[in-house]
């Protein structure tokens, strides 16, 4: 594993031991990145469920001004601290040890807006995967209200094909 492009291009990130976390592979975040590239100039980024870290670093790396990483495991709290310190730009990063509706509620109270969020759950099974991308549309509009949200703000996150998808509020569109 390792960030595929931008500044920290080529550095290697470390995985969280166990099965708690299944980081996002090398090709499929090139793939995902690519579509994402015209969103990437500036603006704040943030990765719930963050495992590595690997996606707000990828995020930052490409042009991101900060991503803040979330996740409520410590193990993986320790390793997003060793692959953020890999960087030597530990000011562009904001790590949060807790679930991710207590992080949305503690960033909701600091009134930071975000430009694009990651919400790609590392624990998702089959059978919840069938439901997911509808559930996650429902959930959109309960992080806009909980967040205030940026009109322009991406929302990438899983669907039932292990397809990661963008839905942006401006122009209520969502795409592959």
């Amino acid at each position: 594993m390792r960030i595929i492009a931008g500044k920290f291009r080529g550095t290697r990130l470390e995985a969280v031991n166990g099965s708690k976390t299944r980081p996002t592979t090398d090709k499929v975040k090139e793939a995902m990145f690519s579509m994402l590239m015209p969103y990437l100039d500036d603006g704040q980024a943030l990765d719930l469920y963050a495992g590595t870290g690997g996606l707000g670093l990828e995020a930052v790396s490409r042009g991101m001004t900060h991503a803040t990483l979330v996740d409520r495991q410590f193990q993986a709290i320790k390793v997003i601290e060793q692959n953020v310190q890999k960087t030597h730009a530990e000011n562009q990063f904001t790590i949060l040890k807790a679930p991710a509706q207590a992080a949305l509620q503690k960033l909701t109270a600091q009134q930071i807006k975000f430009d694009m969020v990651f919400w790609i759950h590392h624990m998702l099974k089959k059978p919840l995967l069938m439901i997911w991308h509808i559930y996650m549309r429902m959930i959109y509009y309960k992080i806009m209200l909980l967040l205030s949200l940026k009109v322009t703000t991406l929302l990438i996150y899983q669907t039932q094909q292990n397809i990661f998808r963008l839905f942006n509020k401006s122009t209520m569109v969502l795409r592959s």
